[in-house]
Order: C-alpha cells, then structure tokens, then sequence
C-alpha cells in the first residue's frame, strides 16, 4: 500500500514502499520545531536519508545519515539554510569525482592559467609528472578499493601514499635500461597533491569536493625535520670562527656580511639597503613596495650601526 506524500491528516511518518526498501518520510513536527523548508526527511532501515532539489547542482541531491533522528534533523536543517542563503547546499557539483579526473581537471586549470601569465609554462609540467605518483598509488587495487572517490580521502589515505613514495623505485634517467633507484624528493609530490586538494576542495577554483571536506595533506606535518643531537651543544659555527670569517673580508664584504652575522638579515636584505637607510648611528632595513619587496617578517627592522659598515 502506497500513502500520499504530503496530506496533512497522514499519521507523522508517511510509508513508502520502494523496489527493495521500506522508506518513511516525517512529515509533522513536534511542537515548537519547524520544519525544513527545502529537505525531506526519510527513515529507511537503520539509518536516514535526507534529499533535496540543489538549485546550484541542478538536480535532487540525497545524503545518508547514521545516527538518531535529532541527527537527522540538524544536517537537514544545515542544508536547508545552506539552500535558502546560497541557492545551494555546497555538497559539490562532483562529489564523486575519481582521482584521475580530479587530476586531469586540475592539470587543465593550470594550463589556462599558464596561458593567463598567471604561472610559468614549467609549472604545469613539473605538476603533472609529480601526479603521476599519486596516480599510480590509487591505481593499486587495494586503494582504488578503499578509496575510490578523491572525497574518500583521509588521514589514513595521506599515512599510506606517503608510505608507498617511500619504498617507490623509479628508473634513474627515465630510460627503459636504466637501473631502478629509489625515488627521492617526496616532499614536492605531497606538496604537489596538498595544492591539487586545496584547489578541489576551494568553491572559488576548483569546487568538486564537498563543503567541509578536511583536506588530509594540509598542515600534516610530515615534513617538518625531526630534532637531532643535543640542543644544548655547541652549535656548529662559533663566535671565534664568525670573527675570523669578518676579520677576513675586505671594506665591500664586511659591509655586506656584518648585517648578515650580527642582525640576522636573510641574504637578500642587503641588497636593498641605500644610502637614505643609514641614519646617523641607525641602519634601517624597511620594506620597500616601489620595488615590490618585502623584508624577513614583513615589516620594517631598525638596528644600531656598527662602526664601518656606514662604508
């Protein structure tokens, strides 16, 4: 027996019979809770499933939710205000998108903006050989099995590709004869899929990953150094060598290393310095937007002058 969507005088779950399932949509509301204005709300099984017409993706859209029905409730009520303020639930035109078409779209976007000037031609290429790695992790059958879509990516998806680029062998100069090394710098192919994820899951670039996805190559950590030997040891370069190494330079040099050894000045910021930097006893090390350069920091530093470096 099928009842009629939508009739007010039906009891509060309305029944559905579908080709395998059972389905029940809730149609009143306690008092005091209103009901949402564009999601439906239907008990199927163990579980709910909640749908709507998403003006944005141009189709009815429709989401499992495990849990009770006061779960149920609060994602419909999210994606409702989602719907009445964006004109869209933000779920994603291409939430299923698989891995190989995320990279190709990708790649794509970064020759239009090559051929904008907006990055160099290289980029695009070096890109696209680091993604040839991660193409051919989730090509394995077990990850294309466990992570089939580019939206099922997590921390545990991040921990094994990083696994795989460590024990990856490629050939050494690309020829077919040529022995198999190990593969070094995996750290520019994480940071090559850390951008493809970034700009998947970015409404404003890519846009094909749902609203909230947590992009699991984002701040992991796994390359930051890990600490090594005694902190509190004599560090490498002594006092005593740092005034040889200036008792050894000439007027030219010692004006350039002084700032270096004793302000801290990256190598870059000396070449910035003119002559209206130097006041009296003060050098200043200022940004200088004529030259679209920016100092260490990004803000302007004054230190005292030390005698001879004013020549």
């Amino acid at each position: 027996m099928r009842t009629k969507i939508g009739n007010r005088s039906d009891p509060p779950w309305t029944v559905l019979y579908g080709a395998k399932h059972r389905w029940e949509r809730l149609d009143d509301f306690p008092a005091g809770i209103a009901q949402p204005k564009k999601v439906r709300i239907y008990r199927r099984g163990g579980h709910y499933i909640i749908s709507w017409w998403d003006p944005g993706a141009g189709k009815s859209l429709s989401e499992r939710v495990d849990g009770d029905l006061l779960a149920a409730l609060v994602k419909a009520r999210e994606i409702d205000t989602r719907i009445v303020n964006r004109k869209t639930a933000g779920i994603g035109k291409h939430r299923h998108i698989g891995h190989h078409e995320l990279a190709d779209r990708f790649l794509e976007d970064l020759r239009r903006r090559a051929s904008a000037g907006e990055v160099a031609p290289q980029t695009a290429e070096r890109y696209r050989t680091a993604l040839d790695h991660y193409l051919a992790f989730t090509a394995a059958p077990e990850i294309a099995k466990t992570f089939p879509m580019a939206a099922s990516a997590d921390r545990e998806f991040r921990l094994a590709f990083t696994a795989f680029l460590q024990e990856r062998a490629i050939r050494g100069n690309g020829r077919p004869g040529a022995p198999c090394k190990r593969m070094r710098g995996q750290g520019i192919v994480v940071d090559t899929v850390r951008a493809l994820y970034a700009w998947a899951s970015d409404g404003d670039r890519g846009g094909l990953l749902p609203e909230g996805f947590k992009n699991p190559f984002l701040h992991s950590g796994s390359n930051r150094p890990l600490l090594r030997g005694d902190p509190l040891a004599e560090p490498d370069i002594t006092m005593a060598m740092a005034a040889d190494f200036l008792r050894a330079c000439d007027e030219f040099e010692f004006g350039i290393f002084v700032p270096i050894v004793c302000f801290g000045l990256r190598a870059a910021e000396p070449r910035f310095l003119f002559r209206e930097h130097l006041l009296d006893d003060w050098l200043l090390v200022p940004n200088v937007p004529e030259l679209d350069y920016t100092t260490k920091g990004r803000r302007d530093k004054r230190f005292p002058l030390p005698a001879g470096v004013a020549a």
